[in-house]
């Protein structure tokens, strides 16, 4: 069934049912592992609004838009009547993207327009503001120092952690006429899934948040299957699959105990080869050596995944996507673009649960039975603030006010320490909190990174059934008892994001957001 939608250009947008097999490439234009949306590309990319600014001396595009290659000209349409600003036509990319030279700094009130002179397009209108917010250049990824970006000419600028308002760098902007650029050096490197935000303190501006996601940008073919190392650590033998997977995140068993692995964030960007995305299986390992196979069970790609509880809900697959609009490596999120995803077990057929979300749903979690909470489905706002509850029939409902969360869990019920508590992880602040049926949010254990997902252990030894915390940002295992107090169970995990326990034969296993392998750890003794 095509569904048909419509760009900010009026032109058609065709919403395409995709369906990839594991080795076989996707066209240009659409989104890999998507059951969604196949999108068009603009005629000409918009004028960034950061570069529309009472003095500066060059227009941008906007950067996370594509547009026609061509020779640009910036237009003052009003009040000089479409007045030729630069020299000069200046040629677009190959994506469309512009940076204009003028000759002379913009001024309050003009009306600008980009003009495609080969294509003969036209951009909408820009109104030259006396300052705009600023904006950071992307891609972000962990480990740097220097945040560069665009803002108004003389003003001092600061990049701040978006959650805990932390001033994590302060610089300025040449005063006018200039470029608007601005380069500022951080006092401690940036953390795998922080999100900042840049803060223009002269104006009293505030810019959009971007956070450190890594996204890939390149096409890595998939493994079909995963070769297998061994080691010993602490208490465990952990076994890494080397499967390469597209920045793997949430993981569930199958109904064989097998993992279910959700990855990929595929580019919406013509000048990347498209990621291989979706939903993937990783069966047993077998031979000599060893080797798991890895296959598609169905693309869809996201950040969470969660079985159904039955009931009402059923018992498919919910998988939870905020739409990453990976262009250029601008991971931009759009307002109205989260989804949420139903799989059948078995036959591996794909409905839309949620779509639509005005949020960027990232953590999915099911109260138990006799839970206390209400009996919806949890989740969690990566990107905006707080937590979402939605009904069986699809109504949605605000839950809690904390800020960028990404896991979601349940605490066992009234007969464990834990309690029946909801539990939520916000990487931004290294922190995990525990929600009451009120929404009220306390702070449960603190001092991480970027703390991730979790999960409860099964009460077997060497398990037990404390806590278990994937921490992304140092690369640690955590178990955390119900006082808050942490333990160290593995280091040099590269990137842990999402875990899950099986009982038999006892298991942990563990998703490598950057190296992209499946890590499983089981007791010495077995």
């Amino acid at each position: 069934m095509n569904l048909l939608k419509t760009t900010r250009h009026g032109w058609p947008l065709i919403t395409l049912i995709i369906v990839t097999m594991l080795t076989t490439a996707l066209p240009d234009g659409v989104e890999a592992g998507d059951v969604g949306v196949a999108r068009s590309t603009g005629s000409i990319a918009e004028i960034g609004m950061e570069s529309a600014v009472a003095g500066s001396i060059v227009v941008r595009s906007l950067r996370a838009q594509e547009g026609a290659p061509g020779a640009i000209q910036i237009l003052d349409i009003a009040p000089a009547g479409n007045i030729v600003l630069n020299s000069g036509p200046v040629a677009a990319g190959p994506d469309g993207q512009y940076t204009v030279p003028l000759l002379k700094p913009l001024v309050v009130g003009q009306r600008i327009q980009a003009f495609n002179v080969t294509k003969g397009y036209y951009s909408s209108t820009v109104i030259v503001d006396a300052s705009q917010p600023p904006f950071i250049d992307e891609r972000l990824s962990k480990g740097e120092t220097q945040i560069r970006g665009r803002g108004t000419p003389g003003s001092t600028i600061q990049i701040r952690n978006a959650v805990t308002n932390a001033v994590l760098g302060t610089g300025t902007v040449a005063p006018a006429p200039s470029t608007g650029a601005f380069s500022i050096t951080l006092n401690a490197p940036l953390r795998l899934f922080h999100t900042i935000r840049p803060v223009d303190v002269t104006k009293g501006l505030t810019g959009r948040n971007v956070s450190v996601l890594n996204l890939l940008t390149g096409h890595t073919p998939l493994k079909p299957s995963c070769s297998v190392t061994q080691t010993m650590i602490g208490a465990f033998t952990k076994t890494t699959y080397a499967c390469g997977l597209p920045n793997p995140r949430g993981v569930m068993l199958d109904g064989e105990g097998n993992p279910l692995i959700v990855a990929g964030t595929a580019p919406l960007d013509r000048g990347y080869s498209l990621l291989p995305s979706g939903l993937f299986r990783l069966a047993p390992p077998r031979g000599n050596p060893p080797t798991a196979a890895l296959s598609l069970f169905a693309p869809v790609s996201g950040v969470a995944i969660k079985p159904g509880p039955g009931g009402a809900f059923g018992t498919d697959v919910f998988v939870a996507r905020p739409r990453f609009f990976n262009a250029r490596g601008q991971s931009s999120i759009q307002p109205g673009d989260g989804e949420i995803f139903r799989i059948h077990p078995t036959s591996a057929a794909i409905s839309v649960s949620s779509r639509a979300l005005n949020f960027s749903p990232t953590g999915l979690a099911f109260p138990p039975l006799g839970s206390p909470f209400p009996n919806n489905l949890f989740v969690s706002d990566f990107f905006g603030g707080g937590l979402r509850q939605i009904g069986p029939s699809g109504v949605i409902a605000n839950f809690g006010t904390p800020l960028g969360l990404q896991g979601l869990l349940f605490g066992p019920g009234p007969a464990s320490a834990f309690g029946t508590s909801l539990y939520v992880t916000q990487p931004s602040s290294g922190s995990i909190f525990r929600i009451s049926t009120t929404g009220a949010h306390t702070p449960f254990a603190t001092g991480m990174v970027s703390p991730t997902e979790m999960a409860f252990g099964p009460g077997v030894t060497p398990f037990g059934n404390n806590l278990y915390v994937t921490d992304a940002g140092n690369g640690q295992l955590l178990r955390i008892n119900s006082a808050g107090v942490k333990t160290v169970v593995a280091t040099g995990l590269g990137a842990p994001f999402g875990l899950v326990f099986r009982t038999t034969p006892l298991a942990l296993f563990v998703t490598d957001y950057l190296s992209g392998n499946v890590i499983q750890f089981t007791p010495l003794s077995r």
